[in-house]
């Protein structure tokens, strides 16, 4: 795609040094220009009708097909763990940085109130002493955090944990930062990702492998903690593999200013951006994994509170394995020259029925054939759903494709046009919610790797508003990794409790009875 942008031949050169080919440069700048078009909502997913409701008897069979996999070595674990945790402790830093500072009343009027960040601030200093980093906060306060806590000096006690010469929780990533105790031991986010891959990808060899996306600067702390976890589970005869990507910078993004013309810095320099999780489809693509569990660093439970989360993984790995099963079946009949009526009507039922494609006219055999060979060979994921209860975020939807076929995605709020009144009724018609619960087969019938970049949708792109330098600028974010990363996987939704559900997206999270171990 070529750009109407003019780029001098100093910016070419920044941008090839970068690792951005010129084309991919010309594509990302005209996609300021002339932004995708959003996604086509039919309807929103609900059970039996895109979301599936697994009965006991598909239960028994996934633990079936969970076990044979897992006898043959097969499951890996990845854990995007890069993103740092300011968002997590965005209240508390607002009121750090305030000149103001309030008394314990007046706090507690803002927090009645329901004026912004007041509730969080209260929370956080009510459940002080429950934090699992409560003794490393001792510690930064020599000792007086009980008397500052009753005396609600809370400037101090936000600078020791929030200031850069001090913990610096908020620069921190959230997987390095406590977030269990047991006995008194804090546990980390690491630490809890570790522990539940010994009971849900601990393959027939006692071999766990675990993969972590970090970003470089903090890759020496990832070891030293998953290190220290090896140590306290060598007893249980399990070896972790772990091993550790950074985000790649050619995966990086150029930016624009509000006339969409190259942003720069105050060098001349192009300036570039992180390119989103979606970026990230290249590390899992490096990984060569067969079958991988995918899950957010701060989704974990304490360790008492895991069985029915670790029971449901293993019914999405099954059901997996057992629809790869017959996935491989149909490509393998198919790319053998079989190609009767009654194989190809078969495969079209399995693809309605369980891969949730609707097909566009076909007109015979022959391009049932076609169509089926194109669509069956993909990467497949299992999705794991839970009823909405106000969560941010994304949701599941059945798509119209530009072909006239449909689809089931994961869809952003920020992919639907704002201005369509029906496609905004759709979107508030969802009932449930992605937590980021995936299983993923990522090989073919044959056993080698998809290159899952060829399964991405170039347009399921982000554009937002940001500033730099006093400066506003325009930003591009890569399809999602969960979304326009994996839109042209073949992929299955299954509802699954909310219990199994336990993110931590604000500090105060952790005080809930879910994290503080309470059943």
């Amino acid at each position: 795609m070529k750009t109407s942008m003019i780029l001098e031949q100093h910016d070419l050169e920044a941008i090839e040094k970068h690792g951005i080919s010129e084309e991919d440069a010309a594509y990302q700048l005209d996609l300021f220009r002339n932004p995708p078009p959003y996604a086509a909502l039919d309807r929103a997913c609900l059970p039996n009708d895109g979301i599936r409701v697994l009965d006991d008897k598909e239960k028994s069979d996934a633990i079936l097909h969970f076990n044979y996999a897992a006898a043959g070595n097969r499951f890996q674990k990845f854990v995007p763990a890069s993103g740092a945790a300011s968002r997590m402790f965005q209240s508390l830093l607002w009121f750090l940085h305030r000149d103001e500072t309030e008394t314990r009343e007046e706090i507690e009027q803002g927090a009645a109130s329901r004026k912004e960040h007041y509730p969080n601030l209260l929370a956080f200093m009510n459940g002080i002493a429950e934090f699992a980093f409560a003794g490393d906060l001792d510690k930064a306060l020599a000792g007086e955090l009980p008397r500052l806590a009753d005396q609600f000096d809370y400037k101090t006690i936000l600078g020791a944990l929030l200031n850069p010469d001090a913990l610096n929780y908020a620069e921190l990533p959230k997987g390095v930062i406590p977030f269990h105790r047991y006995d008194g031991e804090a546990r980390t986010p690491i630490e809890e990702h570790m522990q539940e891959a010994l009971v849900h990808a601990n393959n027939a060899d006692n071999t766990c492998h675990i993969h972590f996306t970090v970003s470089p600067a903090h890759l020496p702390l990832f070891e030293e903690i998953t290190e220290r976890a090896q140590n306290r589970f060598r007893s249980q005869h399990v070896t972790f593999e772990t091993s550790f990507s950074v985000q790649k910078p050619e995966t990086d993004t150029i930016a624009v200013d509000a006339k969409n013309a190259l942003f720069r810095n105050e060098d001349g320099t192009p300036l570039f951006r992180p390119g989103g999780h979606g970026a990230l489809i290249e590390n899992l693509n490096d990984m060569h994994g067969d079958l991988v569990f995918i899950k957010n660093i701060d989704n974990v439970s304490p360790l008492q509170l895991t069985p029915q989360y670790i029971e449901w993984k293993r019914f999405l790995a099954g059901h997996l394995v057992k629809l790869q099963e017959r996935v491989f079946h149909y490509v393998t009949q198919l790319s053998g020259g079989i190609e009767n009526t009654f194989l190809l009507d078969e495969a079209l039922e399995f693809m309605k029925s369980d891969l949730s494609v609707v097909p566009p006219a076909l007109e015979n055999d022959g391009a049932k054939r076609r169509f089926l060979l194109e669509k069956l060979q993909r990467p497949i994921r299992v999705c794991g759903m839970v009823r909405s209860e106000g969560n941010p975020g994304g949701g599941p939807f059945w798509v119209t494709e530009s072909d006239g076929s449909q689809s089931i995605q994961i869809v952003e709020t920020a992919q639907i046009d704002p201005d369509d009144d029906a496609q905004q009724a759709v979107l508030a018609s969802a009932t449930h919610f992605n937590p980021v619960d995936l299983v993923c087969g990522v090989r073919d019938y044959l056993g080698h790797p998809f290159q899952l970049r060829n399964y991405i949708d170039p347009n399921a792109v982000f554009i937002s508003r940001k500033s730099k330098d006093g400066r506003e600028l325009k930003a591009l974010e890569r399809p999602g990794l969960w979304n326009g990363a994996m839109a042209n996987w073949n992929t299955v939704f299954v509802e699954v409790p909310a219990e199994t559900f336990s993110p931590v997206k604000k500090v105060v999270d952790l005080l809930s009875d879910v994290h503080q171990n309470q059943p």
